[in-house]
């Protein structure tokens, strides 16, 4: 049964919300001063003990984040004006005296439905951690004690086997490395955001340059290059964006014909109060008709032998442009692919 504190002075008012929910939820009727001890799902307060308790109110809800922790303010229809300057700061709804049991039913299970969701994404965001650690670390112990052993193998004992079994142990690297690099690519996935989004000012070539220099992206075996064509300062998340510019700079220099030197353009734009994004390669390009699918986990284009990869690259930058509530427009063309990236510009 859920439980409801009544934060409420005037007596008559406290017994009447007691009879009406008391049947339904667990009511702790109790003196301001000892009410915010106790464990609560929701809670119904008035002026008095508004005043009384906004400090304890504001810091129990700050220290209840991520977990929603409702307050209902019940007041006159003269003093509702009181009580705008606490809304969504202290208080999350407003209900205004004579009550009637059904609104404030529904008010009170609106609220409780919140507070529900937001346990529940709490729960699956802990579920996510756990499971991402996992990924990163706990996986990677015995795939590592497998290379090792499969690296003495291939030390001391090479030449003493068949074609055959030289083979099998090629195979068995292989695929250790492709595991890895999956294990990499998932923990990346289900890691982005969860440590929240810090914003700062920051200079698009400047991004460029550290992806460039941060990451094992190979440019001088291939030929690349990467330019930066207009510079544009932005204000964004630094992991994200620079998680968004490494993947689509490694897919601008991996889907490339044989023998072609890649070419990756990044250009900067301001249009109105939106940040506009452009990175251009002149690979291989995209079908019209695939375009749609290219964000999805491990959907690939291409088979593995024709151009390796984990089929995430793309989906980790769609998630990444979601949690900066951009958007993301692919054009492409025979003679390469660019990607328009938008970010509303909040100053």
């Amino acid at each position: 049964m859920k439980k409801i504190a009544l934060l409420v002075s005037n007596e008559q008012n406290k017994k009447l919300m007691t009879d009406m929910l008391s049947d339904r939820y667990e009511i702790l009727a109790l003196a301001p001063e000892d009410s915010l001890s106790k464990q609560f799902d929701l809670a119904i307060v008035d002026g008095v003990s508004l005043d009384l308790l906004q400090v304890k109110i504001k810091l129990l809800k700050y220290e209840s984040n991520p977990v929603f922790l409702p307050f209902l303010f019940i007041t006159t229809r003269q003093d509702i004006g009181y009580t705008t300057r606490y809304l969504w700061k202290v208080i999350d709804d407003i209900i205004v005296t004579p009550i009637e049991k059904i609104e404030l039913l529904a008010r009170i299970e609106m609220l409780l439905t919140t507070r529900r969701y937001s346990v529940e994404i709490k729960n699956r965001l802990e579920e996510m951690e756990i499971l991402a650690h996992a990924i990163g670390h706990d996986l990677k112990a015995p795939l590592r004690s497998i290379e090792t052993f499969a690296s003495y193998l291939k030390q001391d004992c090479y030449e003493l086997l068949s074609d055959t079994h030289k083979d099998y142990l090629e195979r068995i690297l292989r695929a250790i490395t492709k595991m890895n690099d999956m294990q990499d690519a998932i923990h990346t996935f289900m890691s982005v955001g969860c440590k929240g989004i810090v914003k700062q000012t920051l200079s698009l070539k400047y991004l460029v340059r550290a992806v460039l220099e941060e990451n094992d992206i190979i440019l001088d075996k291939t030929g690349a290059t990467v330019t930066v064509l207009q510079d544009i300062q932005f204000n964004t998340d630094e992991k994200l964006i620079k998680l968004i510019l490494k993947n689509l700079i490694e897919n601008g220099i991996k889907f490339v014909e044989s023998g072609k030197r890649p070419v990756i353009e990044i250009n900067g734009l301001r249009r109105g109060e939106y940040t506009i994004i452009e990175v251009s390669d002149n690979g291989i390009g995209i079908p019209d008709a695939k375009i749609e699918e290219i964000f999805k986990p491990f959907y690939r284009l291409h088979t593995d032998k024709e151009y390796p990869g984990t089929g995430l690259g793309l989906t980790i930058v769609k998630k990444c442009v979601d949690m900066l509530a951009g958007s993301i427009k692919v054009v492409s063309k025979d003679s390469g692919t660019t990607f328009i990236l938008e970010f509303l510009e909040r100053r």
